[in-house]
């Protein structure tokens, strides 16, 4: 808060201090929201005595669960949200449930009545329910065995937990109750790959009759997700980004007890857990520079996992002789977003059951030899240590390996023998050939070595221009659980037709298999994409790709058939400096009654200076028109951004005519004359200087056509410089562009 009000605490962690500072920063009025609040003490204690000594004055929004929370606050207006009537309830159950189908059996009907009033008008225990519901028999049965369940008379008195929730826990079987007090005991986790990871480190995962633990771990994800335990973020695409609602994760919370400790700011003196409990998770922050232990975690010696969390200033960890016994049986540790320059021997050396060792963003310089001896490593992330150059030859020698992230750390060269790790499945960040040093001739890794990790499932390789040739099929053909590909080349100036050659050569010999479903090729010098990409075939060839993102590429002049990707969703193309023309060879195919990008939902095109026309068929503009229309082009297409494209002058009507079209970003785009509105919710133009917009009275509302008429006769025709027209819920905002014509 302090933060926010433009204060500095200096490194202070007194409350006093704080408390001072705070009165001092409060000078102009505030409006404060103190969201999910279960304990008065948050006001009393910390905020009431600044807040009312403060200069100014403000408004304080405070929500909760608890009536005699805000009735002990004092408040002078509590609003009470009512819970949802039966026939929401019933509504939202019969959505999770039977999603688009129609339950015809009268039997369910009455039993959803009566387990939907069980749920008190609480949304989140009904979607928990039905969510419990999808995995188990439509019976009447079935559902009344669920109803009858001793466990809705289950209520924890202190937190008020709905009973609900406590039954939809109790159905898990073993393996998902660990999966999901994990989650409920993780800070700072929200993505479903770090989530996977922490869950094979921990030993929850296992597998039977073959196949990856990420896989098993990914469909325990699923599951929570299905029963509404875990709730994805809309906003990340592939179910990537998940949230834990409150209630539940205070659920897991009292589940767990104190095998779970978070210790905030470093106070460990008011930490008093059970002694009889065993600490298995800890999460420490501080402001010092020093990591220290809890007592009892030195005396218990029990801990698994020790995540640090906000500790920008931690450079090294407490005396080593007190912290190795009680670190010895660690499996995860996460030192992330800290200045630790160098872990302790003791880590390398002792630390023999470690599975999981997070360094992302540290500032670590070396890692030692020594590493070789964390034979039971798993997962390693040295990702964004932006002072380490090397890595140690006993990396290669760490062969439980699975997951090796090494992105955005300037490592000059890998050693050489990567091929070793054969249970590899995650390769974040693979650096082809030798440092630029002669003196490095024969050290590093050439793509030759991936041939011998079949289990990849996740490929990131960077500085392809030191490739040499390869001999042979391509060096992913035995990758058939491959998923992401991502190929770099370090950007530079065009080079000479020799290194574009190269490039078009490495490029060949990189065909992906059928399984891949993302794709990224960032900085590609060649001239042309390689064969696998500019086949008509490539969509039965490629029939799993959902996103492709092409990069900078300078030189290419053409771009590959794309339209007939079956699946495809996500379309980038950048940097695209020497296309002209887009012409119907993008399509994949141009006979009547086809479909071109029948899944894609989001198309961008970025940075293409020199791109003029954009145009759909070859033939005459009258023939091209009729087939044209014949064709169902872009079915699913949301989303279109037109960024730096200062030459091209129009758009093709199919994308005016797309369904389900919603969002047109248009920017920098001079030469582009017209675009027209039709059943969009939201249209961006900024810097298009001769833009017109289309005045289709058929497709606007009335209401922004009289706006747009305003606009018009204020403006004396022309309508402020950057303007974004959103139509959502009768609200219009315009703002301002340089010039766009209103006709």
């Amino acid at each position: 808060m302090l933060k926010q009000a433009k204060g500095s605490d200096d490194g202070t962690q007194s409350i006093e201090e704080l408390e001072f500072k705070l009165v001092g920063a409060l000078v102009n009025r505030f409006f404060l929201v103190l969201d999910d609040v279960w304990s008065v003490n948050a006001w009393t204690d910390v905020l009431r005595n600044p807040i009312l000594n403060a200069k100014s004055n403000g408004i304080i929004i405070i929500t909760g669960r608890h009536k005699t929370v805000m009735e002990d606050l004092i408040a002078s207006y509590i609003h009470h949200v009512q819970r949802m009537n039966k026939d929401d309830g019933l509504e939202l159950f019969h959505k999770v449930v039977f999603e688009d189908e129609k339950n015809e059996d009268p039997d369910l009907d009455e039993m959803a009545a009566k387990i939907v009033s069980k749920c008190d008008g609480l949304p989140l225990a009904i979607k928990v329910i039905a969510g419990m519901l999808i995995s188990k028999k439509r019976t009447r049965r079935e559902w009344e065995r669920v109803l009858e369940s001793d466990l809705w008379r289950m209520r924890d008195k202190e937190d008020e937990l709905p009973a609900a929730l406590y039954l939809s826990y109790e159905d898990l079987s073993s393996v998902l109750k660990q999966c999901f007090l994990c989650c409920a005991s993780y800070i700072g986790i929200s993505y479903r790959t770090d989530l996977v990871r922490l869950w094979i480190a921990e030993g929850l995962i296992h597998v039977l009759n073959g196949g990856l633990m990420e896989e098993v771990a990914e469909d325990y994800y699923k599951e929570l997700v299905m029963r509404n335990l875990l709730h994805l973020d809309p906003r990340y695409s592939d179910e990537i980004r998940y949230s834990m609602h409150d209630l539940l994760r205070a659920l897991g919370t009292n589940l767990i007890g104190d095998e779970a400790l978070v210790i905030s700011d470093g106070r460990v003196a008011d930490t008093n857990p059970n002694p009889l409990t065993k600490i298995r998770r800890l999460w420490m922050s501080s402001k010092g520079d020093t990591l220290r232990l809890p007592g009892a975690v030195l005396e218990q010696k029990s801990l698994r996992v020790l995540q640090l969390y906000d500790c920008p200033e931690t450079k090294t960890i407490e005396d080593e002789a007190a912290a190795l016994p009680a670190l010895k049986n660690l499996r995860v540790l996460d030192v992330c977003d800290t200045q630790i320059e160098r872990l302790p021997d003791f880590i390398f050396t002792n630390l023999l059951l470690l599975r999981y060792l997070d360094l992302d963003r540290t500032m670590i310089h070396e890692i030692p030899e020594s590493i070789g001896r964390l034979a039971n490593l798993q997962i390693l992330n040295i990702s964004g240590c932006t002072s380490l150059r090397n890595l140690p030859k006993a990396v290669t020698s760490l062969g439980m390996l699975r997951w090796l992230r090494v992105r955005g750390t300037p490592l000059a060269h890998l050693p050489r023998g990567m091929g070793s790790l054969t249970n590899l499945n995650h390769m974040e960040g693979f650096v082809v050939g030798h440092g630029d040093s002669p003196s490095n001739a024969d050290v590093g890794c050439d793509m030759e070595e991936l041939r011998s990790l079949p289990n990849l499932r996740f490929l990131s390789a960077c500085k392809l221009e030191r490739a040499t040739s390869m001999a042979g099929p391509s060096v992913l053909e035995n990758k058939p659980l491959l998923r992401h590909l991502s190929l770099l080349w370090t950007n530079r100036k065009q080079g000479d037709d020799g290194e574009k050659e190269a490039a078009e050569k490495t490029c060949s010999g990189l065909l992906p298999p059928s399984s891949l479903e993302e794709l990224t090729l960032h900085n590609f010098p060649g001239r042309r994409f390689p064969n696998w990409m500019m086949s008509t075939s490539s969509g039965t060839s490629f029939h799993h790709l959902e996103f492709l993102i092409l990069r900078n590429f300078p030189c290419c002049t053409e771009l590959p058939p794309l339209g007939q990707l079956p699946r495809l969703k996500f379309l980038s193309i950048e940097g695209a400096s020497a296309v002209r023309k887009v012409g119907p060879e993008f399509l994949g195919v141009c006979f009547p009654q086809a479909v071109a990008f029948p899944r894609l939902e989001v198309l961008k095109f970025m940075g293409m200076p020199n791109w003029e026309e954009w145009t759909l068929y070859a033939a005459s503009e009258e023939v091209g028109d009729i087939q044209e229309r014949s064709m169902n082009l872009f079915p699913r297409l949301e989303r279109c951004t037109f960024t730096g494209c200062p030459k091209l002058r129009g758009l093709p009507e199919s994308i005016y005519c797309a369904a389900r079209l919603k969002t047109v970003v248009v920017s920098t785009s001079d030469q582009l004359s017209e675009v027209e509105f039709r059943r969009r919710e939201t249209m961006e133009m900024d810097d298009c200087p001769d833009l017109f917009l289309a005045r289709d009275s058929t497709e606007l509302p009335h209401w922004l056509l009289d706006r747009i008429d305003r606009e018009k006769d204020e403006k004396n025709s022309v309508l402020p410089s950057r303007t974004v027209i959103t139509v959502k819920a009768n609200v219009i905002i315009i703002q301002q562009n340089r010039r766009v014509d209103a006709v």
